[in-house]
């Protein structure tokens, strides 16, 4: 049975968010909905000419969701709020506040919230909450993390462990200090969303100078080697410059960071959200942060970690296994149980809440007879994408200039035809499900039966 409303995933940075949106869409595909899954512009494109749609939002973005809500109540369609960030935040819940105005709660037919303690704060501060419109589900990009998806990975996992061997993880997130944008772009981009933006800057590039010093040390005390990742939004070229001569030290940027995570011996972060992935899978993670200000770095992934201000500590810590660290919460104690399940839900199935909750609400909406152009309108898009990227590659070294090209290009990065390909049929050996994905351009997939 087929169901009369299209699916459309919007994807920002794909190797955060590429596996859990073809969990949804193939899952979603089972039940009867054909779902597209694509860069922002694309989806965007799809949306124009396609109805009735539901729109999974990654997060509120001011004077642009509401744009994209106009073109979605149009189409007859519902707007779905899947925030992508919503569980790491500050101990004021700054980005949790910004990220769900007043206004969005009129915005969304449905927000899908991380965890209870973010659906109590908002309870709390937002005018216009309605239960009825509340779900607590966690994310399905959290689900990947749980023993039914362990096959998923071990390919890739193998042969990370075979060329790295054992191996140290940095997991880097430098976004402002180090953006492969201009600090004045950064400032004009944040500010307004992020607080102290100004403030952020000298924060970071301490934390990297002192990073950057560990990182050597480590070099010449370790036989292990040692892999830098890269924030989706840095340059990466800042490490590959610093870090030219060491032969242990290897800068990288490549698929979810999960492979790099499981395959890794040690995670150490300073204060990303990589440091609850680690504790999800039961990974030993240290936050080295020489100086922590709670105003500027999300405090659970800090809290999830073995924290060290001290490089030495690091140091001895590796060695022997000792040291002197402010914390010392690896996953599997209370403690950390309790916050994985308090702000991220951890111990639900996200999927199916998500998927169910959408059945329902589908049941109670009856759309109208709705239009599909797409048949005719994408093949054509896709010629036109082709053309355009032939012109591109022949001045490549001109777009690459332009730093708002190449983050675009960085953070769209796998979203390629082998890639996506590769990734969907992993995950469909484990679903064993008769869904087929269409490869329609290179930023636009559609999953089907």
């Amino acid at each position: 049975m087929s169901n009369r409303y299209t699916l459309l995933f919007p994807i920002e940075t794909t190797v955060r968010e590429l596996q859990s949106k073809l969990l949804l869409a193939t899952t979603f595909a089972d039940r009867g909905f054909a779902c597209f899954i694509g860069s922002k512009a694309e989806i965007e494109k799809v949306l124009t000419y396609t109805e009735p749609v539901i729109y999974f939002d990654k997060g509120y973005h001011e004077n642009v969701t509401e744009k994209i809500h106009e073109k979605v109540k149009q189409s007859n369609g519902l707007m779905i709020s899947l925030d992508e960030e919503n569980g790491v935040d500050y101990k004021d819940y700054h980005n949790l506040l910004k990220r769900f105005p007043e206004k969005a709660f009129d915005l969304y037919d449905l927000f899908f919230l991380w965890g209870k303690k973010q659906a109590e704060l908002l309870k709390k501060k937002r005018l216009n909450y309605k239960d009825k419109k509340i779900v607590i589900s966690g994310h399905p990009k959290y689900d990947l993390l749980k023993p039914k998806y362990n096959t998923l990975y071990n390919h890739i996992v193998d042969n990370l462990r075979k060329k790295y061997g054992k191996f140290i993880l940095f997991n880097m997130c430098i976004k402002y200090y180090n953006n492969i944008r201009s600090r004045e772009e950064v400032v004009a981009n944040y500010r307004g969303r992020a607080k102290k933006v100004d403030e952020r800057f000298e924060y970071e590039k301490i934390k990297l100078k002192k990073t950057i010093q560990l990182i050597h040390k480590l070099s010449e005390t370790t036989d292990m080697n040692i892999v830098i990742r890269p924030h989706p939004e840095e340059d990466i070229n800042c490490y590959l410059n610093e870090f030219r001569t060491p032969k242990n030290i290897h800068v990288i940027y490549d698929k979810s960071v999960i492979y790099w995570i499981l395959a890794a011996h040690i995670v150490i972060h300073n204060d990303s959200s990589t440091g609850v992935e680690s504790a999800m899978v039961g990974k030993k993670v240290i936050s080295y942060l020489p100086y922590f200000n709670e105003d500027l770095s999300p405090w659970l992934p800090v809290e999830l970690s073995q924290r060290f201000n001290n490089a030495e500590d690091v140091l001895e810590f590796i060695k022997n296994g000792s040291g002197k660290h402010e914390t010392d919460n690896m996953a599997g104690t209370d403690k950390t149980d309790g916050l994985l399940a308090d702000y991220f839900s951890y111990d639900l199935m996200s999927t199916d809440i998500v998927v169910e909750n959408i059945l329902r609400l589908t049941q109670n909406k009856i759309p109208g007879p709705g239009k599909n152009r797409s048949i005719f309108f994408l093949p054509f898009e896709n010629s036109k994408f082709k053309a355009k990227n032939a012109i591109k590659n022949n001045f490549s070294k001109i777009f690459d200039k332009n730093s708002a090209r190449r983050l675009l290009k960085n953070k769209l990065k796998g979203l390629d035809k082998q890639n996506v390909t590769d990734e969907f049929d992993a995950l469909n050996r484990i679903l064993k499900s008769n869904i087929k994905i269409k490869y329609l351009n290179h930023y636009l997939y559609k999953i089907s039966r």
